[in-house]
């Protein structure tokens, strides 16, 4: 992708709605979409678990659409478009079926298209701002913004009939306006001879240095945990008696603490580095599931739900800083291809799946008997793992040559 000529002024604020749309679509579904399979389809946890690891396929897949389609055939504006309204199509297709075996299809397909958009509204923001780098996390912070819209429009306007099918519909809509908006963005160059290169050697050689690929393997574990909260939240809520129309609302509580954890964290990693501000986010997660498993509830509830905001700012933004500074202009890209397969990949595939059979064996859902603790703690202990592992294990140290 090329820089804007000097002189023209970039979209920042077509750039800041994009981030916003973007992540109010995905916001419309993730944080229910376990309580809408369990509760409404009455799918067993191991059914629904595995059904959302199936969104692990777009971590694999971006990379090859990026690489094939992205900028060579089409223009990534173009493609996001594309993309967005085949996603919207699959959800008013999948918030109508009940069949176990045609929604874990629809559920595949639909994340093997609104998987990459991620990454390509990222590509998109990168080509169009010419200070990116510093201008990144202001644009992004609209994608948080657009996450919480997503919870109160449902609460408000999505909501009636007391069930679920509500979010899934307004998903859609959030496709189809970003799909149509996507057509307004400045077209980046197509390049037919841009050559294929789906696993780069110089992005390899940024995750093969020893503490990055600690990093990543440590990383997995706070993914694991990180989709076992998105998979135990609603119905953690739900035991706990709030209703359907509320559970988003409260979980995007989790996302107002990351607004501020942003703006703090620049300071923070140049005050105390790498390593101490990772032990930040891991120590919060670690507290966060502790809360979680003895069930609380009113102003603590609230509490270990901010948490999340700041365990992902603390911690997983700091990570990819840590790969940024390790890369090259040329390595970038392809290294945060390798991490979104190792972590983000690896991570929600085993993490649903755990999860899927860990609420089973807790009877999460079943009412009598059910044990939200013995669910809390796993991801309790995964976190665990991976904060000891980080404390003794990992050094940080820049790559040479």
């Amino acid at each position: 992708m090329t820089i804007p000529p000097t002189g023209q002024r970039p979209p920042l604020f077509r750039l800041n709605c994009m981030m916003f749309l973007e992540f109010f679509v995905l916001g419309s579904t993730m944080p229910i979409i376990s309580l809408y399979l369990k509760n409404e389809l009455q799918f067993s946890g191991a059914q629904t678990g595995f059904i959302l690891s199936l969104s692990a396929i777009s971590a694999f897949v971006s990379p090859f659409i990026s690489a094939v389609f992205a900028d060579r055939l089409l223009s990534a504006e173009r493609l996001l478009s594309l993309l967005h309204f085949a996603s919207a199509l699959l959800l008013f297709l999948l918030q109508s079926s009940t069949s176990f075996v045609f929604v874990l299809f629809l559920y595949l397909f639909y994340w093997m298209l609104v998987g990459p958009t991620t990454a390509l509204t990222t590509a998109i923001t990168f080509h169009h701002a010419p200070e990116a780098v510093k201008q990144f996390g202001g644009i992004r912070l609209w994608g948080t913004l657009g996450w919480i819209a997503a919870a109160w429009t449902f609460r408000f306007f999505f909501s009636s009939g007391g069930n679920l099918h509500g979010a899934l519909v307004m998903g859609a809509y959030g496709s189809i306006v970003l799909g149509l908006f996507s057509l307004t963005l400045p077209k980046g160059l197509t390049n037919l001879n841009k050559k294929i290169v789906l696993l780069p050697k110089d992005s390899l050689k940024v995750i093969l240095h020893p503490p990055t690929l600690l990093l990543a393997f440590f990383s997995i574990l706070f993914s694991m945990a990180d989709r076992m909260y998105m998979y135990g939240g609603g119905p953690f809520l739900r035991s706990l008696g709030f209703t359907e129309k509320d559970i988003m609302p409260v979980l995007s509580i989790g996302q107002i603490p990351e607004i501020f954890g942003l703006a703090l964290l620049g300071l923070c990693i140049t005050r105390i580095g790498i390593k101490k501000t990772l032990l930040i986010g891991t120590t919060l997660e670690v507290i966060r599931f502790l809360l979680f498993s003895f069930e609380v509830s009113g102003p603590v509830l609230y509490l270990a739900i901010s948490l999340h905001g700041l365990t992902y700012a603390f911690f997983f933004i700091t990570a990819s800083i840590y790969i940024d500074k390790n890369s090259t202009p040329q390595s970038r890209s392809g290294a945060h291809q390798y991490i979104a397969m190792l972590v983000g990949g690896t991570g929600a595939l085993f993490g649903n799946i755990v999860a899927g059979f860990v609420s089973d064996y807790a009877k999460i859902g079943s009412g009598a008997g059910q044990s939200f603790m013995m669910f809390w703690m796993v991801p309790m202990l995964l976190s665990a793992v991976g904060m000891a592992g980080i404390m003794v294990f990992f050094r940080e140290r820049e790559m040479r040559g």
